[in-house]
């Protein structure tokens, strides 16, 4: 069964009292983190970023999912910690009890941990690691109190209970042993480094990139002894999983290792699957996993700004080395949006979408458009479309809006990230490896590089003939003089992350956005202050997610709310709009879209149905 989450109860009640935070979703998906078996092997839990999803792998052969708990908080990891399920979130703790059919229950929810990315529990105590913070959490009848905090000499990289001991891994130290609550070490193993842990028939598995595969004896869970290893400086493993006489060790993004180890102290690699991979769990002789997709082995290392993206395949089950079921569902993330008011933009690999969003609480899907090579952000403005984001430029006709029409795709032969704007009757593109590029589509089919400039450029904004790139430590001001020539005008020696202009896509913009590690900044950018923006506004305020311009207000995202900004005061004001994880927001009058990576989310009042499309005229025969 799906039920209504404690955390967005309190979101719509807020909402009552907010004029514009009419609520509706579409598109919810969850993409998989984290994944926890029951004892018997019933049944697998998911952490997938929108909430908890649980799903019954009772048969041999086949995987449903039974019950999703979504929330606006984002989730991280999972434990069982007795009949319970502790999952960390971007928030805090939330805790479920757990049925006989494997259905949960929201319990309960604690923010005494603040954001957490990792959590492991026992019978009575749950272990939250944030940096280098572990905090000892203890089973109370309807909550979790906070039995001790630890603060570590370095960033905490994996947790595991084995019977009531905890075990602590930290980057590049030795691997710490407790017994809850206590804070003083039962055991310290230096040597061992571990980016996952797995515990299985009295032995610890660990893998990290330098060391491989680890085995630990913990029949004592107090004195443990490293009895194996393998893989050292060959192997690169991320993760690890254990299950019978298996022990399954990942390699992002599509290697899983499969060690045999009937014999713990001869760890034997018997086979490697060519699998999307970097999430991974065992129980008997079944493995459970999920991954991202990527173009080229270790691609989205190479480019950090690179937008993972999922096969649509939660959760895949071998038995042994042999696919038995698998589970569908849409991929994500939901990356990109734009709207009027009326008709939404949506970028849901390989879909563009387009959704009628004029009665808030009931969006519709109108068109589904599959675009190779789809990127990830989309701009519309006088009747076209770009999307960018992976160093190419996808190019629409969107004059008539409920059918958009696919016209091409401009490669920049450079690489992630990338940032494109519309001006008058051209485009502009700029990424970190090849460049600015001014892009003419008179032939719509074949886009052409008819101006440029070199260096590296992550985001970029722009009016009718001035543009704002922006770079590692500053912003760089363009003009681009008879739409092909870029000259430079300005720089502005300040860092930033977002660009964009007031209003957006806007041929005359009177106000440039700016966001970085600081806070925000508003520039004047009217006449010829286009070409040397001056400071208006600067709001210090560290913390802040992406936004989104309107004509004289933008809407921001921070801890997981939208946060409202009249211009030029920059004062934000926190409303009721929650957000688990956006992306890219787009405004248009009182209605606020938002891609939310696992959903869209529309806020703000009904609005004016989208016009109709075009009759089609009637052949007549003479």
């Amino acid at each position: 069964m799906q039920r209504t989450p404690f955390l967005l109860l309190v979101s719509l009640l807020l909402s009552l009292s907010a004029a514009a935070a009419e609520f509706g979703m579409w598109g919810q998906r969850g993409i998989s983190r984290r994944f926890v078996v029951s004892g018997n092997g019933n049944h697998l839990y998911a952490a997938d970023g929108r909430g908890v999803a649980v799903y019954d792998v009772s048969a041999a052969n086949s995987v449903a999912r039974i019950d999703v708990e979504w929330s606006d908080a984002e989730t991280n990891d999972l434990a069982l910690m007795g009949n319970d399920l502790v999952v960390a979130t971007s928030e805090g703790i939330e805790r479920f009890s757990v049925a006989a059919n494997g259905t949960i229950t929201r319990l309960g929810f604690t923010d005494a941990t603040g954001p957490t990315p990792r959590i492991a529990a026992s019978a009575r105590y749950a272990a939250a690691a944030s940096g280098r913070t572990l905090t000892i959490l203890e089973r109370e009848e309807t909550s979790l109190g906070v039995a001790r905090r630890i603060t570590m000499t370095a960033n905490i990289t994996a947790l595991a209970f084995v019977g009531d001991h905890l075990y602590v891994a930290l980057e590049r130290e030795a691997l710490r042993v407790f017994l809850p609550p206590s804070s003083t070490p039962v055991a310290i193993l230096p040597g061992v480094n571990a980016e996952a842990l797995a515990a299985a028939g009295g032995m610890l598995w660990t893998v990290s990139f330098d060391d491989g595969l680890t085995g630990l004896d913990v029949s004592n869970p107090a004195n443990p002894k490293v009895v194996a290893s393998a893989g050292r400086g060959v192997l690169r493993p991320r993760g690890v999983a254990a299950g019978g006489t298996r022990v399954y060790a990942f390699e992002y993004p599509n290697e899983l290792h499969v060690f045999d180890v009937s014999k713990p102290a001869e760890p034997l690699l018997v086979n490697t699957m060519t699998e999307w991979v970097n999430v991974v769990a065992a129980h008997g002789s079944r493995v459970f996993l999920a991954g991202s997709v990527a173009g080229d082995r270790g691609v989205l290392e190479f480019d950090p700004g690179l937008i993972p993206r999922e096969t649509g395949k939660p959760v895949r089950v071998f038995d042994g080395t042999s696919l038995v079921a698998e589970y569908s569902d849409l991929a994500g993330p939901v990356s990109g949006v734009w709207t009027d008011g009326s008709v939404a933009y949506v970028v849901d690999p390989p879909y563009l979408r387009v959704l009628d969003v004029s009665k808030t609480s009931d969006p519709r899907e109108v068109l589904a458009v599959e675009i190779e090579n789809l990127q990830d952000k989309i701009r519309v403005k006088n009747g076209k479309a770009i999307i960018w984001g992976r160093a190419y430029v996808n190019y629409l006709d969107v004059s008539t809006p409920l059918r958009p029409r696919f016209l091409s795709t401009w490669d920049a032969q450079g690489h992630p990230p990338s940032g494109a704007a519309i001006l008058r009757d051209r485009i502009i593109e700029a990424n970190e490896h090849s460049g600015m590029h001014i892009v003419d589509f008179t032939d719509p089919a074949h886009g052409v590089q008819i101006g440029g400039r070199k260096w590296h450029y992550h985001d970029v904004a722009a009016g009718e003939d001035a543009a704002y790139a922006l770079m590692q430590d500053l912003m760089l001001v363009v003009e681009i003089a008879g739409e092909r020539t870029v000259v430079d005008r300005d720089l502005v020696h300040i860092q930033y992350e977002q660009v964009d202009t007031v209003p957006p896509n806007s041929l005359s913009p009177h106000s440039l956005l700016v966001r970085g590690d600081e806070g925000l900044r508003l520039y004047d950018i009217t006449g010829e202050n286009r070409f040397a923006p001056q400071e208006t506004g600067f709001l210090l305020l560290p913390g802040l997610g992406v936004f989104g311009t309107n004509d004289g207000s933008a809407y921001i995202a921070r801890d997981g709310r939208l946060h409202f900004l009249d211009l030029p005061s920059l004062e934000p004001q926190e409303t009721a709009m929650r957000v688990t994880s956006p992306m890219q927001i787009s405004v248009a009058g009182d209605k606020v879209v938002v891609a939310d990576r696992y959903s869209v989310r529309i806020f703000g009042p009904d609005t004016a149905p989208p016009a109709p499309l075009p009759a089609k005229r009637r052949s007549t025969r003479k």
